[in-house]
């Protein structure tokens, strides 16, 4: 069995002023770095063979904050983006919409990309991930809410379901813990901070 722990990035500049940050990236804030730092000293005892991370800054920052207690390798994975929302990227979050719906509206007609884009994009790095790591071993992946959200609606689409109706997004710097076994993902927490 292979354990993935996936987390979300810090705290961002753009978080806090609520624009839609994707592709494009600002840096953590203060309490970023202390949620990264924190995370880090939270994960010291779990044993990691490697760190992945989106090449965004923002994840890279983080992965290098928890990296502080593990000193593993680092490996910025494309696959790991965050959803990319086009002519909308750092502009503020459309009024009145809610973290579900701007989730799962198509954003390829001004120049992003999709749910089902980044599901695929995040399924087939996944899985790559775990094909190439030996077993009984802990993984950790830096990525962002959206990318966490969409690889659970391919590995299991009722509990995807769940977190839309009972308004469960991904935190900062919270921890979904995966495993992996004959091929199948199952989901051990989601959201949890240890």
């Amino acid at each position: 069995m292979i354990k993935i722990y996936l987390t979300r990035h810090g705290q961002t500049q753009s978080n806090v002023d609520r624009l839609m940050q994707g592709w494009a990236d600002t840096p953590l804030t203060p309490l970023g770095l202390q949620q990264g730092q924190r995370l880090g000293e939270q994960l010291r005892s779990v044993p990691f063979s490697k760190i992945y991370c989106s090449p965004s800054q923002r994840a890279y920052q983080t992965a290098s904050l928890i990296n502080v207690f593990q000193q593993t390798e680092i490996i910025p994975t494309k696959g790991l983006k965050e959803m990319h929302f086009g002519q909308l990227e750092l502009k503020k979050e459309p009024e009145g919409k809610t973290w579900q719906q701007l989730l799962l509206r198509d954003w390829t007609d001004i120049g992003g990309n999709n749910l089902d884009i980044v599901a695929k994009q995040m399924h087939t790095t996944m899985d790559t991930i775990v094909h190439t790591a030996k077993d009984n071993t802990n993984i950790l992946c830096v990525t962002h809410c959206f990318s966490i959200l969409s690889f659970l609606s391919i590995i299991d689409q009722p509990f995807f379901e769940q977190c839309l109706n009972n308004d469960d997004k991904v935190e900062n710097c919270r921890l979904t813990i995966l495993q992996y076994e004959k091929g199948q993902y199952s989901i051990e927490a989601f959201n949890e901070s240890i």
